[in-house]
């Protein structure tokens, strides 16, 4: 399931006023975290593309801030948020606008649906371990 985000190619660096965390890709795009979603600024500084996490995914009333960033083994950009957003998402980047995709973990549950993720780490076997602040340590196998 694909959950849009707002798109806004002429006015990207509003949203680097609070950057909250940076990744550099494999390719050599930065990639910023910001109070106001995602940034990917592309390896030869040519182009931006900016996604903006929408109200709707969030708890009424909170401020949803991108909290870390994480590229997977195959090249995947994984979007973790604060407590107050949804969670976890993976960015698809192939085309635009980026989206913010809910990432299934079992039958019963979707991480985007678990709040309070503390932290996301892929180790050397291709397994995706995210912490929660209660729901303690689940994993995702990448490689299946």
């Amino acid at each position: 399931m694909a959950l849009p985000i707002e798109y806004d190619t002429k006015a990207p660096f509003k949203a680097r006023k609070k950057v909250r965390c940076l990744l550099e890709d494999r390719q050599g795009a930065l990639w910023i975290g910001t109070n106001l979603g995602v940034v990917k600024r592309i390896a030869d500084g040519s182009d931006f593309t900016y996604g903006l996490y929408q109200k709707q995914y969030q708890d009424e009333n909170a401020t949803v801030l991108i909290d870390q960033l994480l590229e997977d083994h195959n090249g995947g950009v994984w979007v973790r948020t604060n407590p107050n957003g949804k969670g976890l998402f993976k960015l698809s980047a192939d085309a635009l606008p980026l989206h913010f995709d809910a990432v299934p973990i079992r039958r019963s549950t979707i991480l985007s649906d678990i709040p309070k993720i503390s932290y996301i780490f892929e180790d050397s076997h291709h397994v995706l371990w995210v912490g929660t602040w209660k729901e303690g340590l689940y994993k995702l196998n990448l490689s299946a």
